[in-house]
């Protein structure tokens, strides 16, 4: 393994296993919720820009990749894709990209709670950069994802 997948892996441990860990499904479904009503406020109040444009087709692209990976089923590898492939087409308005990373968010709320009634805790996917992650180590990836980026939406 490279030193560069070393690190990599240990940042995944310490920045988004070992909070997550700390807490539930139920707290992190919360933390989506919220942080989907933040986003989709500051998402509103931005003004629609290039900048902004792409930086949420981004955020929606992680969130729709994660949620690609998550629904990988019991026992089998997920395909390993590239966020890429699930970036919106380019040239929506901004109110548009703010709908989807509405609807994004909303899936995603809903997939944690299956994921949660399935007792899938422990499970674990890998993620391309930072290795073999929890269910709980996604989710709170996600919303730390999206939130760190949308405060960029400006």
């Amino acid at each position: 393994m490279s030193i560069t997948a070393t690190i990599s892996i240990f940042l995944a441990k310490l920045f988004f296993e070992r909070p997550a860990a700390k807490q539930s499904i139920t707290e992190l479904v919360s933390a989506l919720e919220a942080g989907g009503r933040e986003g989709v406020e500051r998402i509103a109040a931005a003004p629609d820009t290039e900048k902004n444009r792409e930086r949420l087709r981004h955020i929606i692209a992680i969130e729709r990749w994660g949620q690609n990976r998550l629904q990988t089923p019991p026992g089998t590898r997920p395909q390993m894709d590239e966020s890429d492939d699930y970036y919106p087409p380019e040239g929506l308005a901004l109110p548009e990209l703010g709908e989807r990373f509405r609807e994004a968010r909303a899936e995603t709320v809903a997939q944690a709670r299956a994921l949660q009634a399935q007792g899938v805790n422990g499970r674990t996917l890998p993620h391309n950069q930072y290795g073999e992650m929890t269910v709980r180590g996604w989710l709170y990836y996600l919303e730390s994802h999206a939130a760190r980026d949308v405060k960029g939406v400006t």
